[in-house]
């Protein structure tokens, strides 16, 4: 996307920073070296560097939903793992009482006896 020069709102990076309570170097810095593979578009014009408020929009959209993405495949990922251990560690869990209470005499085991000849 091209910064259009006659319809967007042109800012200094300076101007960026304030508004979005960084420090300088950080526009820069996502300007030139981005952010996670985003970068903040930007124009140089002699010395001083512009930006717009749309750019600046866009660039955080972006770095947004990148965020979303990994967080829902990281979770995704966590929660199988958690379901599995919980499940097998449950199981055991229940194997195990069962188990104490058999021996105790407080549950009968209702598995059919073979029938001996």
């Amino acid at each position: 996307m091209a910064i259009d020069w006659k319809t967007e709102e042109i800012i200094c990076l300076s101007e960026a920073a304030k508004r979005l309570k960084v420090d300088n170097s950080t526009v820069w810095r996502w300007c030139h070296r981005g952010l996670g593979g985003i970068y903040l578009e930007y124009k140089s014009v002699g010395v001083q560097t512009f930006t717009t408020i749309d750019c600046i929009e866009t660039f955080l959209i972006a770095l947004t939903e990148k965020n979303i993405d990994y967080h829902q495949k990281v979770f995704s990922q966590r929660l199988k793992i958690k379901k599995t251990k919980r499940a097998s560690q449950h199981q055991r869990e229940a194997d195990s009482a069962k188990a104490i209470l058999l021996r105790a005499k407080i549950l009968r085991d209702d598995k059919p006896k073979a029938a001996s000849i």
